[in-house]
């Protein structure tokens, strides 16, 4: 067994019954064939010679090969594919009073980080992928545009209503989930002002969330609650 780590790539090359196995980081691995490492073998004098050999080998391979040939993933069943549009639709939340619904439509955007970004499921979780290459990570700055409807509930046709009182003083606040774990988004909020009828009383509220270093798979929550607290309902977007 032969190991070398250059910068963060660890890869050990080994010798197995005339295939030289090469093994690196994450659980990926490649094998030289029988004829192939024979020949390198012996065009290489000496055991350090061919041991230097090896582990240039094992270097080229953890550099050149394509990140979704994995050990892993490769001996994984394919799993569906899912391709996301430039705005992401949360979860819908809604609280009823009496006859009156107030329903809560949140988007996820990015500028054009979510159009053609895919979601592969795999059993090992999820990964995904834009443009063949790999994406772990939420951009920067994001931005949900969260739309607010009064309407009078039941009916086949939105018909708007008067907004009950915990509308005017209702407080927004925003999330991140990982597994159990809850943790404040860095964000801002206002009010954008709406070109309506008189007694629709749709509103619209953006939010200008800042994140660093968030992966895909934790959870964006978006929660509305009364002045005092109390939670009135929970959107979430989960990629």
């Amino acid at each position: 067994m032969r190991g070398v780590r250059r910068r963060d790539i660890f890869v050990e090359a080994v010798q197995q019954r005339g295939v030289l196995a090469v093994r690196w980081h994450g659980g990926n691995a490649a094998e030289v064939p029988g004829p192939v490492f024979s020949s390198i073998a012996r065009s290489s004098s000496g055991s350090r010679a061919r041991s230097r050999l090896f582990a240039a080998l094992a270097v080229v391979f953890a550099v050149l090969c394509p990140w979704r040939t994995t050990r892993a993933q490769a001996n994984e069943p394919p799993g569906p594919i899912w391709e996301y549009k430039e705005k992401v639709p949360l979860s819908i939340g809604e609280v009823r009073r009496g006859e009156i619904c107030v329903t809560f439509e949140p988007y996820l955007s990015a500028d054009d980080f979510f159009e053609g970004l895919q979601r592969l499921d795999l059993p090992s979780g999820p990964v995904y992928r834009k443009n063949a290459s790999p994406v772990t990570h939420f951009p920067t700055y994001l931005t949900i545009e969260m739309y607010v409807n009064v309407h009078e509930c039941d009916t086949n046709l939105y018909t708007p209503a008067a907004s009950p009182d915990f509308v005017a003083s209702m407080k927004i606040r925003a999330q991140w989930k990982r597994n159990l774990d809850m943790r404040p988004a860095d964000f801002t909020i206002e009010r954008v002002p709406l070109n309506l009828e008189e007694g629709d009383n749709r509103l619209l509220f953006v939010l200008r969330i800042k994140n660093q270093d968030v992966p895909l798979t934790d959870h964006l929550i978006v929660s509305v609650t009364t002045d005092h607290g109390k939670l009135l309902s929970r959107m979430s977007a989960r990629l």
